[in-house]
């Protein structure tokens, strides 16, 4: 695609193997494929060449949501492989990634706002990072808020490649929309997202 010979062509696949073996692990070939095809289609932004950055650079961008839906599906995974495996994540481990995921997707999709990008959301993800805002006492329901949310609900345009991950549900769409809705409302205001990297995401 790029002019390049197969050489250089067959160390990036030796390269991108290795790195698939060993940092997306987690992702079934069913999903790598769907990353691949968001990427080609300029999901994660205009491609002016297919290289070996590019790539892991839709895996990244598709990760940045899936991350903590990917993380309860281990978790289940996980439990199903225990009689069988040495090794048992911690409570704490298991809290410390999903906190991890969870913010990785609020700071991706707060730099989107910042950009004026539009997120690649996965609902699922948007809605768990919902639940550990409320959880945080950072985000309280707002019932103009949810209702306002309702209202988009029926206009909501799931992109192809979200939808062909699974179906949604519609309490799931509704809370991915709230959290939103809520960023957005404090871009607007002038206020800033705020999270640091050891502590739990301050707004300010």
């Amino acid at each position: 695609m790029n002019g390049m010979d197969y050489t250089l062509v067959t160390n990036v696949t030796s390269l991108l193997y290795n790195k698939l073996k060993s940092e997306y692990s987690g992702l079934t070939l069913d999903e790598i494929q769907l990353a691949f095809r968001a990427g080609t289609e300029g999901e994660f932004g205009k491609n002016y060449s297919i290289t070996y950055a590019t790539i892991i650079g839709w895996l990244k961008g598709y990760l940045m949501d899936r991350r903590v839906t990917m993380v309860y599906d281990e978790e289940k995974a996980r439990a199903r492989r225990k009689s069988r495996s040495k090794y048992v994540i911690s409570d704490a481990q298991r809290e410390e990634r999903i906190r991890s995921g969870n913010i990785a997707v609020l700071r991706q999709r707060w730099n989107d706002i910042r950009e004026g990008r539009e997120s690649f959301e996965i609902p699922m993800a948007g809605a768990l990072a919902y639940d550990f805002l409320i959880s945080l006492g950072i985000l309280s329901e707002d019932p103009a808020r949810t209702a306002r949310a309702e209202r988009l609900l029926p206009q909501e345009n799931i992109h192809p490649f979200v939808a062909s991950i699974g179906s949604i549900d519609h309490t799931v769409a509704r809370k991915n929309i709230e959290l939103r809705l809520f960023l957005n409302d404090l871009f607007n205001s002038g206020r800033s997202l705020i999270i640091p990297d050891m502590d739990m995401p301050l707004f300010v």
